[in-house]
């Protein structure tokens, strides 16, 4: 079989698995025709394409929020509420963690949701190691781990 020939026949049958059950009925005709258009040539590097801004500025769905990682809930309120020192281990618990160019561990205290690097520190609660599952913390004299998937939450040390 001829080159051609064979090109067009192997062009017809991909158009034909490639249309499925349309429910239109379609020639032989309509596919050869197809099947011998030739595609527009790309565009040439000494006519460089364009890309232009939107005219409309881009509309915020919440823009009140300036950080959209935060929850509303999550905001510390302007007013001072006394003590911010966590009194126990129990009240801090691991969510998760991250690597964004640095290990990033994600803690619950006092119902807030906080994402913490080494050295940070959150209600007196300080970040002294993270190693996936588990975070070494310090409170005071205080020291332990917590990890993901131990059911204690917490390991006290003194």
């Amino acid at each position: 079989m001829n080159q051609p020939r064979r090109r067009e026949l192997v062009s017809t049958i991909a158009l034909i698995f490639l249309s499925g059950c349309s429910g239109q009925t379609q020639t032989i005709e309509s596919f050869r025709r197809i099947s011998n258009q030739t595609a527009k040539p790309a565009a040439t590097d000494s006519e460089p394409s364009r890309v232009t801004a939107p005219d409309q500025a881009f509309d915020a769905n919440f823009p009140d929020r300036i950080d959209p990682f935060t929850f509303p809930s999550d905001v510390e309120s302007d007013k001072p509420s006394g003590d911010h020192s966590i009194k126990s281990a129990a009240q801090v618990d691991l969510i998760g963690f991250a690597d964004v160019g640095e290990p990033r561990v994600f803690l619950r205290a006092r119902g807030k949701t906080h994402s913490l690097t080494v050295g940070d520190t959150v209600y007196g609660v300080e970040v002294t190691e993270i190693r996936p599952p588990a975070v070494r913390m310090r409170m005071g004299s205080l020291a332990w781990t917590a990890t993901m998937f131990d059911p204690v939450a917490s390991t006290p040390s003194r």
